[in-house]
């Protein structure tokens, strides 16, 4: 089974109208994937949605309820292990998944172009 991490964009995806960006949710679903991820991610991922399709408050509540049913991996990184990464400029969004993909050992998910240049090395096209 493959395990990955996944920030805020990259699950927000699975949400997407276009069928294209679904690719890891059919994986994920087929038993084959785990994601994980910091403890915050179910929030980010709602607030992304909210910035990207600005659905109702009905709607977000049915993505955050499917959200808690996909139960992912999550993991709450220490200040100790967010510091190096926002000390090279990352947010604590982006800061916590790459302190998860680095204390983990695993592979990192993102369509953020920021985090994909300063986490390059840990970084997988999903």
């Amino acid at each position: 089974m493959r395990r990955l991490a996944l920030d805020a964009d990259a699950v927000a995806g699975w949400f997407d109208p276009d069928p294209a960006r679904h690719g890891l949710r059919a994986e994920y679903e087929a038993g084959t994937l785990t994601v994980v991820g910091p403890s915050r991610l179910p929030g980010d991922v709602l607030a992304r949605i909210a910035e990207r399709w600005h659905p109702d408050a009905v709607r977000l509540a049915r993505i955050g309820t499917e959200l808690d049913r996909l139960r992912f991996e999550l993991h709450e990184p220490s200040t100790g292990e967010l510091a190096p990464w926002i000390a090279r400029g990352l947010s604590t969004e982006q800061a916590a998944v790459a302190a998860v993909a680095a204390g983990l050992d695993v592979r990192l998910v993102t369509d953020d172009a920021e985090l994909a240049r300063v986490a390059s090395h840990l970084v997988v096209a999903g």
